[in-house]
């Protein structure tokens, strides 16, 4: 089950490096993560921004109510080439 009690487990720098090529290129990303009660969730989403926290690493996404992704919870992570946001 992954919810926030759960050890993070950090993901690779090639990863990381792909968030941040959203960001800074607004291009929204087609997610997949499994959250809490190892709930499925399918979203496409503006990426705005990522968050290191107390060793975690979190991302800010648009249209979430402020709500952060654990970037560990990530299934699938697909940039939308076609869409920029903003």
């Amino acid at each position: 089950m992954n919810d926030e009690r759960t050890p993070y487990r950090p993901i690779g720098c090639e990863a990381y490096s792909e968030y941040e090529r959203a960001i800074m290129h607004r291009q929204e990303l087609r997610l997949t993560w499994r959250a809490l009660a190892a709930e499925v969730h399918l979203r496409t989403l503006p990426p705005l921004d990522l968050e290191t926290r107390k060793g975690e690493e979190f991302l800010l996404a648009g249209t979430l109510d402020g709500q952060r992704l654990r970037l560990h919870w990530m299934v699938h992570c697909e940039p939308l080439m076609s869409a920029a946001f903003g």
